[in-house]
């Protein structure tokens, strides 16, 4: 299929695996995108900078920070941003904006 859903450290993602940028997903940020969590609450905002599909956005909103922005410059990661966010029925307050950090 040219897009899948993948599970990573306990959360949902929606990967494009022909329209992604790369390889739609970057997994060699697994290990990452776990190690930053326990660092993260509901105090923290968390800004995350070429964002591309939102992983480390996801695993930030899973440990409820207050605000999480994801920036990057392609409208279409920014699409999947969302699609994940909403994938993992997250409510606390998530913004995307586009542009070139």
């Amino acid at each position: 299929p040219d897009r899948i859903i993948m599970e990573d450290n306990g959360l949902k993602y929606t990967v494009d695996i022909i329209d992604g940028q790369k390889t739609g997903f970057f997994l060699d940020q697994r290990d990452s995108r776990k190690f930053i969590r326990p660092f993260l609450n509901s105090n923290t905002k968390f800004l995350d900078v070429f964002s591309s599909s939102g992983g480390f956005s996801v695993a930030a909103l899973a440990e409820g920070c207050q605000k999480v922005v994801a920036v990057d410059k392609n409208p279409y990661a920014l699409k999947l941003c969302l699609e994940n966010y909403e994938l993992n029925k997250f409510t606390n307050k998530f913004e995307v904006v586009e542009g070139d950090a």
